[in-house]
């Protein structure tokens, strides 16, 4: 059973807002990060702070990292996020329980301008971010 899961604030921030599966378990690998753990699992309402990172060689003006905020709710994700000077981009996409994969785009004034996925659980996630303007890099959530 798919749940969607609604990232209210998403809080990826890339510049100009562009800017794996595993089966569920609650267990935590040897390092003891709980981000470690194997993904998956229902989420209802959960807010967690977002952290963006440009992959080596693309922290610029062009490439900025970002921070904010976000809520999944029903295995939909929505949101927001900010970088450097760019303005506000809404977030959206799904998460699935069964496998803790999550997966979107954003948009800036409406227009789409670039995607993300990653893994999450109940304590946070990491992943990856693309934009339509040759960015990329990573993105980390914590539960807030």
């Amino acid at each position: 059973m798919k749940e969607i899961v609604k990232i209210g604030v998403l809080a990826i921030l890339f510049i100009g807002c562009g800017g794996g599966s595993s089966s569920p378990s609650k267990g935590v690998l040897s390092d003891g990060n709980p981000l470690n753990r194997v993904a998956g699992g229902f989420i209802d309402s959960q807010n967690y702070r977002i952290v963006t990172t440009p992959a080596d060689g693309l922290s610029s003006m062009m490439c900025q990292g970002g921070k904010g905020m976000l809520l999944i709710k029903n295995s939909i994700v929505t949101g927001m996020m900010m970088a450097g000077l760019s303005r506000p981009c809404v977030v959206f996409g799904t998460y699935v329980p069964e496998t803790g994969k999550m997966t979107g785009g954003f948009k800036e004034m409406e227009q789409m301008v670039g995607n993300y996925s990653g893994l999450m659980n109940i304590d946070g996630g990491k992943g990856t971010w693309s934009d339509d303007f040759g960015c990329h890099g990573t993105w980390e959530a914590l539960k807030d």
